[in-house]
């Protein structure tokens, strides 16, 4: 899996536990995915939006300030990974949305704990969720949504911004 060189390191690792995390969620899911109208743009419950498109800049904004870049980042099969920027990069943010269950969520976990990273639970948040930190730095968070969708924010902002756009995901898209 090839890493786009302003990614941070604990971005990468956080992708490839999310690559595991879907491969785990692939091979043992007998999940089915819950209808939704035809009317609505939101993807199945248990797929990630196909493009980066998808997640609106001015919902990103509300946390970054001005958006200079939207990447497409390599991801697993059926996962969308998306990076944004504002000038300069001084605050980034990855969002990764990938099918999942509780067995990959619980992968998810143990991997973000390589390295040096602290994961910690975070309740009130999807079925289950925690947060990332590495020297008591904010690094992140991931929540398992009750639709089968992990969905993680890798951001140099406080956790508190990660629970809030997480938990304004959760509510508005899936």
């Amino acid at each position: 899996m090839r890493f786009e060189r302003n990614v941070p390191r604990r971005c990468a690792i956080v992708a490839l536990s999310f690559a595991c995390a879907a491969l785990l969620a692939e091979c043992g899911s007998s999940h089915t995915a819950l209808p939704r109208s035809s009317t609505t743009s939101i993807p199945t419950p248990t797929h990630a939006p196909s493009s980066c498109s998808y997640i609106p800049v001015s919902f990103i904004r509300q946390y970054l300030g001005s958006i200079a870049s939207t990447t497409s980042l390599t991801a697993a099969p059926k996962a969308l990974r998306c990076q944004f920027a504002n000038s300069g990069a001084s605050k980034t943010l990855v969002l990764t949305i990938a099918p999942g269950n509780a067995s990959a969520f619980a992968t998810l976990k143990t991997t973000s704990s390589a390295g040096g990273e602290t994961t910690t639970p975070v309740s009130g948040l999807g079925l289950s969720a925690f947060s990332i930190t590495k020297n008591r730095a904010p690094a992140g968070m991931a929540v398992l949504s009750a639709n089968g969708l992990i969905v993680s924010v890798s951001a140099n902002l406080p956790l508190t911004n990660d629970k809030l756009l997480l938990t304004e995901l959760l509510t508005d898209y899936f």
